[in-house]
């Protein structure tokens, strides 16, 4: 598996990655362009044999607390196609794009999806 920042190339894969994921959200190509715009946002892909199977992003926002400024990442859009479900892959993406994003923190408003993956995060 390689993980790597995401490029323009990738959108149209990304958003049909998505759209597997999940079916009962879809999502355009101009919503993801709109939160990754601007430099707003830094997504990771996880591929295996050529396909993206894996996406993890954060949207990027200043934010200053006691006069202090960070830059704080609000983590969005964890998602691994169907056929590649496990917990490797998206620990490896949330991981990767944590380290990549220049973010003082991250935060993020996980579902109950999320609760195996937390675990393994915080060992």
């Amino acid at each position: 598996m390689i993980v790597r920042i995401a490029e323009t190339k990738d959108v149209p894969e990304i958003v049909d990655l998505l759209a597997a994921a999940f079916p009962q959200h879809p999502r355009s190509r101009r919503h993801w362009e709109w939160s990754h715009s601007d430099g707003r946002g830094l997504a990771a892909v996880a591929e295996k044999d050529g396909r993206i199977v894996g996406h993890y992003s954060f949207g990027r926002r200043p934010f200053e607390r006691c006069g202090r400024k960070y830059m704080a990442g609000f983590g969005q859009q964890a998602a691994v196609h169907p056929a590649h479900r496990d917990l490797g892959t998206i620990v490896e993406l949330i991981k990767f794009a944590e380290a990549s994003s220049g973010c003082d923190f991250v935060f993020a408003f996980p579902n109950g999806n999320m609760a195996p993956i937390k675990g393994r995060l915080l060992d």
